[in-house]
């Protein structure tokens, strides 16, 4: 995955190797989000869930809130064929983000989404390909 290989089992390992009792675990889907952020350069992510095939927004900060809002076209592409895309979206009139976005599937259906942004740059296929990693991965441990 390209020049992100060696960092991603190094980081992600420890996270995995948690028990399986979600008691036990903590918050499994923002450390794994976070991690995906920090490898990639991100500099925002959102873990959105999905119930009947809606997007729930959780937002506890106006920056968070601002993000998912950015991330609404991304997530209206990305969320009816369960696709991972990067991609970039308008921010104001004259910005644009980069967006990655891979869904985590269980039992065939999405049940979230991981998404990154930058405001600077985009994401390569490299960087989707680990992204969609990370999300099988989460899809496993379910």
């Amino acid at each position: 995955a390209g020049s992100y290989g060696p960092a991603i089992p190094a980081r992600i390992a420890p996270l995995l190797a948690r028990s399986t009792n979600p008691e036990e675990r903590g918050d499994l889907e923002a450390d794994v989000t976070k991690m995906a952020a920090e490898v990639l350069g991100a500099d925002d992510r959102a873990f959105i869930r999905v119930e009947q095939g809606q997007p729930v927004f959780e937002a506890t900060t106006s920056r968070q809130a601002q993000v998912l809002s950015c991330l609404l076209p991304a997530i209206e592409r990305a969320l009816p064929g369960q696709l991972a895309l990067a991609t970039a979206v308008r921010v104001g009139r004259d910005d644009r983000w980069g967006v990655a976005i891979a869904p985590v599937v269980h039992n065939g259906k999405v049940t979230a989404l991981m998404a990154l942004t930058k405001t600077a740059g985009r994401f390569d296929e490299h960087a989707l390909a680990v992204l969609e990693a990370c999300c099988g991965l989460l899809s496993l441990r379910k």
